[in-house]
């Protein structure tokens, strides 16, 4: 009677090393590729966008705040406006503002004092107000998850492994 004994040896290290490098193959382009299609939603214009629309930008400081962050060890990305400081005013109801441009909500804008003068040469500082603003949405993120995902998917497809 014959017998076969077979060793199996199995590479971990080699193995984590080629899934993460699958990962990185597929998770930056999506994520790079999910920030340019989010960037190319806001464009430029002096009005406001209209409610549901993407925002307009007048300046480009939410279109250059808009960054991804990946995940290599949870194999996620994460793609979205970064806080930008603002003396303006805080949201209500714990809401940032990228997610208040995006979803809506309400704002408390502090307006400074300021001082002026009277026609009787007086000078007066008027007190500083707090004003409510109420913003509707103008989605960002909504129009770019299924474009996102399909470029995903396919980046998945041909990183090969």
């Amino acid at each position: 009677m014959l017998r076969a004994v077979a060793k199996v040896r199995i590479y971990y290290r080699q193995v984590r090393k080629k899934l993460r490098a699958k990962r990185r193959r597929t998770l930056y382009p999506s994520a790079a590729y999910g920030r340019v299609v989010m960037r190319s939603q806001i464009r430029p214009g002096k009005k406001s966008s209209q409610p549901n629309r993407p925002p307009k930008s007048h300046n480009k400081t939410l279109k250059n705040n808009i960054v991804f962050d990946v995940d290599l060890d949870a194999g996620e990305a994460t793609i979205g406006v970064a806080l930008v400081p603002s003396a303006m005013g805080k949201p209500r109801g714990g809401k940032t503002r990228p997610q208040i441009i995006d979803g809506g909500g309400v704002e408390d804008i502090v307006v400074a004092p300021r001082e002026h003068t009277d026609r009787d040469g007086v000078t007066r500082v008027s007190p500083e107000q707090v004003v409510r603003a109420d913003y509707e949405p103008r989605p960002i993120l909504d129009p770019v998850a299924p474009t996102s995902e399909e470029n995903f998917r396919k980046n998945e497809r041909n990183s090969g492994f």
